[in-house]
Order: structure tokens, then C-alpha cells, then sequence
């Protein structure tokens, strides 16, 4: 079987932008529940798809690879990601087939790794071939960075199904049936107005925020128990290309400061929580005296903020940790 990987010529975020991910219809109105990340490895395989492609390959997914298009960093992903995997192999989705009858089956087929080798080679279940190969007709494409820009497993699948009908503009889903195809069990969001807050309005808000269409959603009542859910969906007028990646970079560029301030405020963390209450007011003082210094009059009358001090601790802290 020919291997595949997710950057086989460069590795850039702008070409991961660009993959499209293709499901048939069936698919996309699949009964399954998966995690976040199982989530997002699905859909970069199958944004590996070509068109042309008569047969599944060997998709190979670098960690390094992930963590750029997720634009994560987060230590142990490489195991973490083999025991992903291995779960998704274990995950049964059912999907209503053309005839009235459903199937059962697995996502993944298999895994090949190598311990330290940094990647996965992952194959599609071949039951899956009808769903992703090949489509002619009833399927469903859009951009892959639409969905990996959404944090809620359930924010991924509603803008599926509303992708789905977004040429006609509305759809109507009872409200059990969607409950069905995102996973939800009987016991979970057992009231609707929970299932409403966690589920619907989560979607709602990440969906309108960071993908191409827009939606909202009105209650269909029989009797006083909510049984359907309309919903109203709008493809957003396009921004200049130029400054949709100008806005895309600076997202990246603030998430990853974010990231580093977060980083730091673990390290010092962790530095103070080895020090004595008494070695902690002395590094807090020092670094206290040294902003004033350095801030001038700016600092001289006024009480210092939390984000400031923490600058000057960890300014201190790395020239201990240095010696």
C-alpha cells in the first residue's frame, strides 16, 4: 500500500490551510463520538485524500506535523498520539446506508510506529472506501482549517451537517437525532436546556467566529418539550486573501506568546514551590526593586502588576537556573 504523508514536499501551515476534506453524505450524518484529537487526526487523513485515489494508502502523520497544524505544544503528544490512535481503533461509528440497513465499523484498520521515530502510519478501515473515496455524488467538501480551528468535538460535527445544507440554507434536525449523530448518551446533557448551553451554544459561537459560514438556530416546540432545531445557515463574505493571512499570523503569533507567558508562569511555579516562604517574599522583592529601577518614575508612586512582577521573577529565575 503507497505511504502518504501529511507534508511529503514542505512542511507550512498555508498548505495545510488549503487541503479539503471530502465525505459522503452518509458520513457526515454518522453516529460516532470521538476526542478532540481523534477528531482532528480523522480529518487530516482524510484531507490526504486525493480525488483521484482509488484505494486508501498508508497515511503517515508526523508529531511535528501535528503540532504545527494544531499549532499546539504540549510535552508526550508522540505517546499520546499511539494511544489516540490505538482507542480510534477500538471506536465503532454506525452509518445508515442507502438501503434502510446500518453499518458498524472502526475508523482505523491499523498502526505501524517505531519508538522515538516521531510518527504513525495509519490506515482507513477498508469499510470506510464507499464514504471517502471516489465520491461522485452526495458528499460533502470544505477547507481543513475551518474545523481545525474549533475546540468542541461537537462545534466540528454541527458545522459538518450544516456544511452539508449550506447551499439551501436551512436545516431542520429533531432534536434526538442530533443528539445520535454527535455522540451524546442518554445519561449526558439529560436536560435541554444543558444540552442547549454546552452543546448548541458553544457550536454556535465558534462556528459564527473562525469558519465561512454563519448560523442560528430556532426552537421547534411539540407541546412544551423542544423536538426539533431549525437552522439558518449563511456563507460570510470572503476577506481579501492577503488579510485573511495577515490576521491568521497574527492569531498564530498572539496564541504563541500566550503559550510562552503560560509556559513561564508554570516555571515559576514550580521554582517558588521548592523555595521556603521566606526565600519566596526575598525573590519577590528583588524582583520588585528591579522594576523600580528599571521603570523609573513610571513605577516609582505605584503598586506593580501581577504580569509585570512575574517578568522580573522569571528574569531572575533564569539567571539562577543559567548558573
Amino acid at each position: 500500500m503507497q505511504q502518504l504523508t501529511l507534508f511529503p514536499v514542505e512542511k507550512s501551515k498555508e498548505r495545510a490551510s488549503d487541503f479539503n476534506v471530502t465525505k459522503s453524505n452518509a458520513l457526515v450524518e454518522a453516529n460516532y463520538r470521538l476526542t478532540l484529537t481523534q477528531q482532528r487526526i480523522v480529518l487530516l487523513m482524510a484531507s490526504m485524500i486525493e480525488p483521484e485515489d482509488e484505494d486508501f494508502k498508508t497515511y503517515r502523520i508526523y508529531v511535528k506535523d501535528l503540532m504545527d497544524v494544531l499549532d499546539i505544544t504540549r510535552p508526550n503528544l508522540y505517546a499520546q498520539m499511539i494511544g489516540m490512535v490505538r482507542e480510534l481503533m477500538r471506536i465503532v461509528l454506525t452509518i445508515r446506508l442507502s438501503d434502510g440497513k446500518y453499518l458498524n465499523t472502526h475508523w482505523i484498520q491499523s498502526q505501524e510506529y517505531e519508538i522515538g521515530g516521531g510518527y504513525s502510519d495509519i490506515t482507513f478501515d477498508s469499510k470506510l472506501k464507499p464514504f471517502l473515496l471516489h465520491l461522485k455524488s452526495r458528499f460533502t467538501t470544505y477547507k481543513l482549517e475551518n474545523v481545525m480551528r474549533l475546540k468542541s468535538v461537537y462545534s466540528i460535527r454541527v458545522y459538518e451537517l450544516l456544511k452539508q445544507y449550506q447551499t439551501i440554507g436551512k436545516r431542520i434536525i429533531a432534536v434526538e437525532d442530533l443528539r445520535k449523530m454527535l455522540g451524546i448518551g442518554q445519561d449526558e446533557y439529560e436536560r435541554y436546556n444543558d444540552f442547549k448551553r454546552y452543546v448548541l451554544t458553544v457550536a454556535h459561537r465558534e462556528i459564527n467566529e473562525k469558519t465561512d459560514i454563519r448560523f442560528e438556530f430556532r426552537e421547534i416546540k411539540l407541546g412544551r418539550k423542544v423536538n426539533e432545531i431549525e437552522f439558518i445557515i449563511q456563507k460570510k463574505e470572503t476577506e481579501n486573501k492577503s488579510e485573511e493571512l495577515k490576521r491568521q499570523r497574527e492569531a498564530r503569533k498572539q496564541e504563541k506568546e500566550n503559550k510562552k507567558k503560560a509556559l513561564q508562569r508554570q516555571k515559576i511555579d514550580g521554582y517558588l514551590a521548592q523555595l521556603s516562604p521566606e526565600e519566596q517574599a526575598a525573590l519577590t522583592a528583588e524582583a520588585e526593586a528591579i522594576a523600580r529601577e528599571e521603570g523609573g518614575a513610571f513605577l516609582k508612586d505605584r503598586g506593580i502588576s501581577e504580569p509585570i512582577l512575574n517578568a522580573y521573577r522569571w528574569k531572575i529565575i533564569e539567571k539562577r537556573l543559567a548558573q
